[in-house]
């Protein structure tokens, strides 16, 4: 189900297109009824070191997420909305706020944020809609949440801004000194991305502009982004006899497309559990596609699954955790019938410190709604409009959506132009438009030649149990997205509790 990365794109990071589109339907503005106006809870963020203790504590089953989330600034003052930008090195000033109607027209003064990333002011009448212009004019990134009503907290990641960071490494210089008997080489991860090798230093190529492999949220009380380290000392099988790790490592010291780490002053633990993993209640006919995942800095650590035969004769599919390591486990199972819909649904708990077994709960994938068809309507070029049909169910089911239109086109000066616009609406939306934009910000939305590709995604599930919540941290909880294809593990990092998606890709995977 993993595919490479071809070309564009913004979510955990940033991605891009190989896609076919079909356009019918009149489109128009998103139709929607989003009456909540619930906020999130403040997230502490996770310590680094590797024999510190991790002061995470996971929120109870229930909680809603918490994602990115951190400190008292970002919260609205009474009858504003609070609008907080931020990226890879931290709050993003300057950053132009656009407001819209229900219709998409825009109304009142469009706003900029200030040295904390923020704006923090009353709705203009009318307004129901915010626009966040992202990115520039080769590589426009508007991000729209509908729905916005005072009193909201919208979080605003900046996932492009990962990009620069992706093209390099993050290298170990050093690890400790005695590692575990039989060592024979190490395996340093960052998130999905690792390299195996007899001793450091260890590059870690972050390729594919970071995606998996660099989280962004609220660390240490800032919003930025961090790469945790995680190394295993392996024996000549393979086999994991002990670890080492270093969170919470930012971006400040990235120096010529390097990020130099030594874990020489830490120390090496050998306190590992064994998983047994086990998926119920699969829908008849399909298959279980299982991913367990530790999570740090706000990005999963997809652990190996191991097969060993059980005493009839079957086999069990297990996994060895990091006692200390992550902050959460994350366990997901998803089906893909066709390459161009998916369904996947995780749980995210507290991790383990003893041997055990993991049940992943594959009840939601028979119940989903399964989207079979988009389409894009381009006759207003500025503002295409995004149709679905579905299949089975109807995402009005869902807590809300997602959708991203992505494209690529030439300007008249022949410069290659490559835009995602993210929208976030309530699941009672029957299409999704983009808004209109001021014309001092034309540069932001489609060329009308452009060739338009499409992600929609519908989200449900106790991490995201109200609109109001999933409006705060929109794009954070969504499936990353890259040529069409989602990535494994397909649910991103959420804190605790369940989650749930519906995608439809037009392009498919291929």
């Amino acid at each position: 189900m993993r595919r490479s990365p071809f070309a564009l794109l913004i979510l955990p990071v940033t991605w891009i297109a190989c896609f076919s589109n079909s356009s019918s339907g009149s489109g128009g503005g998103a139709n929607f009824d989003a009456s909540d106006d619930t906020t999130f809870p403040d997230a502490p963020g996770p310590e680094a070191g590797p024999d510190a203790v991790n002061e995470m504590t996971p929120p109870p089953q229930d909680a809603s997420v918490d994602v990115p989330v951190g400190n008292d600034a970002s919260e609205a003052a009474p009858g504003a909305v609070a609008i907080t930008v931020f990226g890879a090195t931290g709050p993003e000033q300057g950053v132009t706020i656009v407001y819209g109607d229900a219709t998409g027209a825009v109304v009142g003064t469009p706003a900029t944020t200030n040295a904390t990333g923020m704006v923090d002011q009353a709705l203009p009448a009318g307004a129901t809609m915010i626009t966040a212009l992202l990115g520039n004019a080769n590589n426009p990134s508007p991000y729209t949440v509908m729905g916005v009503q005072a009193g909201d907290t919208i979080l605003v990641p900046d996932l492009a801004s990962l990009g620069a960071y992706g093209q390099g490494q993050a290298q170990v210089t050093g690890l400790p000194a005695s590692p575990p008997a039989n060592t024979t080489t190490y395996n340093a991860i960052a998130g999905l991305c690792t390299n195996g090798l007899s001793g450091p230093p260890i590059p870690i190529n972050l390729g594919g502009e970071g995606i998996g492999c660099i989280g962004l949220g609220s660390f240490g009380g800032s919003y930025r982004a961090a790469i945790p380290i995680l190394v295993d000392a392996q024996d000549a099988n393979g086999n994991i006899l002990g670890f080492t790790f270093q969170k919470n490592n930012a971006l400040s010291g990235w120096d010529a497309g390097l990020l130099d780490l030594s874990l020489a002053a830490d120390t090496w633990s050998t306190s590992l559990t064994t998983q047994t993993v086990v998926v119920d209640n699969l829908p008849d006919g399909d298959y279980p596609n299982p991913n367990v995942s530790e999570s740090a800095n706000a990005i999963l650590h997809r652990l190996n699954f191991q097969y060993v035969n059980d005493d009839a004769g079957g086999q069990l599919m297990q996994v060895t955790t990091h006692v200390g390591y992550g902050d959460t486990l994350q366990a997901e199972t998803s089906i893909s019938p066709n390459g161009q819909w998916f369904l996947a649904t995780a749980t995210a708990s507290a991790p383990p410190t003893t041997d055990g077994t993991i049940t992943v709960d594959a009840t939601p994938l028979g119940v989903l709604p399964q989207i079979s068809q988009t389409n894009i309507d381009q006759t207003n070029s500025a503002r295409p409009a995004l149709s679905w049909t579905t299949a089975q169910g109807s995402l009005a089911s869902t807590t809300g959506l997602i959708g991203n239109l992505m494209w690529d086109g030439t300007d008249d000066a022949g410069a290659a132009i490559n835009g995602n616009w993210t929208i976030v609406a309530p699941s009672s939306a029957t299409s999704l438009q983009a808004p209109a934009l001021p014309a001092s910000a034309g540069a932001y939305a489609p060329l009308p030649d452009a060739s338009i590709q499409n992600v929609l995604q519908g989200l449900t599930g106790t991490a995201v149990p109200s609109y109001g919540q999933l409006r705060t941290v929109g794009a954070a909880v969504a499936a990353p997205i890259q040529g069409g294809c989602t990535f494994t593990p397909i649910i991103p990092y959420f804190p605790a509790g369940t989650l749930s998606l519906t995608i439809f890709s037009s392009g498919g995977c291929g």
